[in-house]
């Protein structure tokens, strides 16, 4: 037996690969190193004050970058971060400098300008409360 078969059967079982065992270890082991890199990052930069950076020198500079870009340079879903070129987010401050990168190669020609559009703090609402 082979494939789906074995697979259902084993889930049948109780025996599922994919849960417990190896897969349940490395899984364990990813989100704890995920939340260790999280908790590194708090630590060292809780400064209300560098939103402020995000919004003004990195948000505008990623109108003219692709989902898929900005995906692939942060490790993010392309649906995540339509929510940050959008303004409705802000990522993880570990993320801003691949993203800050990843803009200042954008080339501003003619047509990347054009989809260029301006940032309005309504769009960031949770800017609001912290900046005020």
């Amino acid at each position: 037996m082979a494939g789906p078969t074995t697979l259902a059967k084993r889930r049948a079982a109780g025996t599922d690969p994919a849960h417990g065992g190896e897969a349940g270890k490395a899984r364990w082991q990813r989100n704890a190193n995920h939340y260790h890199v999280i908790s590194e990052w708090k630590r060292d930069n809780t400064d209300v004050q560098e939103l402020q950076l995000f919004t003004r020198d990195i948000l505008p500079k990623l109108q003219a970058v692709s989902l898929r870009d900005m995906s692939r340079a942060t490790g993010l879903t392309e649906g995540y971060c339509s929510f940050v070129r959008r303004g409705l987010k802000v990522p993880h401050r570990r993320h801003w400098q691949p993203l800050a990168a990843l803009a200042a190669t954008v080339r501003r020609d003619l047509k990347s300008t054009e989809r260029l559009r301006p940032i309005r703090s309504s769009f960031i609402p949770m800017f609001d409360s912290l900046l005020t």
